[in-house]
């Protein structure tokens, strides 16, 4: 076995595993997915560099079982030996060095390292952007991925407020992309309104959740989880104005936005 470290036949074995892997990780199954990544390092793995690619996907996978089972340091170990793999096989314009870089900053997420999560998230988007160009779904997608990481970096209103621009301006750019009612154009409408609100505009987070709202029941329905959660996101919202106005009634209704 260790004579042949190039053969189609465990390539294969580890180019089934991980597409295997990577299905249970997406239905939630990540006990098995990390059994089956186990083994077939355990049978395998010593026939293989780090830099071969078939092994890397095997750590990518391993990386998100665990981040699944909510063990984000050993997560970190794979997803880290995944981008210096990729980095030395693909370069950095790669999509499978994209993959492996996103994958690690959800790890430093998972690790409330959110400025080491923005620093490789914003990696991967340029990533994705030197491989597929600014106007790619993958890229608009992972882009609004880390507006939410720095969101949640910079919870300062102060702060948070540098968020809002790029917000914006995302925005537009998928709705030009994918028409106003489409569910990324409305899922960003609805994050940008929840930066209003972090950044004590309510009144503009109101508006613009009122707006999302109807949009999204006219497009999935009432009872669809995305459609549910901004309208709770409106109620926090409306609940906030009415303390507001109780705490400063002697102040016009002009200064309280």
């Amino acid at each position: 076995m260790k004579e042949y470290p190039e053969s189609t036949h465990y390539s294969f074995i580890l180019q089934t595993v991980a597409c295997l892997g990577a299905i249970y990780n997406r239905v939630g199954g990540y006990r098995t997915s990390l059994n089956l990544c186990k083994e077939v390092m355990e049978r395998f793995g010593d026939c293989f560099k780090d830099e071969v690619p078939d092994i890397l996907s095997i750590y990518i996978v391993m990386g998100e079982a665990l981040s699944g089972l909510k063990r984000p340091k050993e997560a970190l170990t794979w997803s880290t030996k995944a981008v210096l793999g990729t980095q030395k096989v693909y370069g950095m314009a790669s999509s499978r060095t994209s993959l492996a870089m996103q994958y690690l900053a959800r790890n430093y997420q998972d690790l409330n390292d959110l400025e080491k999560a923005c620093d490789w998230q914003e990696k991967c988007v340029n990533s994705i952007r030197d491989s597929f160009g600014t106007s790619h779904p993958t890229k608009i997608s992972q882009d609004a991925i880390l507006m939410d990481y720095v969101a949640r970096r910079w919870r300062n209103p102060l702060l948070r407020k540098r968020v809002l621009g790029r917000r914006k301006a995302h925005l537009d750019q998928v709705s030009q992309q994918f028409g106003d009612k489409d569910f990324r154009t409305l899922g960003c409408q609805a994050r940008l309104a929840q930066d209003y609100f972090f950044c004590a505009s309510f009144k503009k987070a109101m508006l613009m959740q009122e707006i999302c709202v109807e949009a999204m029941i006219q497009e999935f329905g009432q009872d669809d989880e995305r459609t549910a959660e901004v309208i709770a996101q409106l109620a926090t919202t409306k609940r906030w104005i009415k303390i507001r106005k109780v705490v400063y009634w002697w102040l016009p209704n002009g200064l309280l936005k």
